[in-house]
């Protein structure tokens, strides 16, 4: 069994979001075989909505067995929720699908922390 990570998706289903703006999470597992789809997770964008803080931490419940969310951008509020639930922060500028082949290639896990920038980017 591989480890759980979550796309934050647009409407559109492929773009990649802003954390705190998306409203589904495609959820693949990566293990040493080939990326597996699991599935969709609805959420409530909660940067567009009241109770803010309430609606952060049901995103991150929704995300609980993920070892990683991949997004367009994220905010520090949003990527301290996450890492109190274990669960690292990836952005990256791009397709969905264009980072699930850079995940099957090089695994995100085990990459050294970059001490000057909260949220660990990566590209192709």
């Amino acid at each position: 069994m591989g480890d759980k990570v979550a796309f934050a998706i647009g409407a559109d289903g492929a773009a990649l979001e802003h954390f705190g703006y998306a409203e589904r999470f495609v959820v693949f597992e990566f293990g040493p075989e080939q990326p597996v789809f699991r599935e969709i997770r609805d959420a409530t964008a909660f940067c567009r909505r009241e109770e803010k803080d309430a609606k952060l931490r049901n995103v991150a419940d929704l995300l609980a067995d993920c070892r990683a969310v991949i997004c367009a951008a994220i905010g520090p509020c949003a990527r301290l929720e996450l890492s109190l639930a274990n669960i690292e922060a990836f952005e990256f500028d791009g397709s969905m699908e264009a980072a699930i082949r850079v995940i099957a290639r090089r695994p995100l896990f085990g990459r050294p922390a970059q001490q000057s920038n909260p949220v660990t980017e990566f590209s192709e």
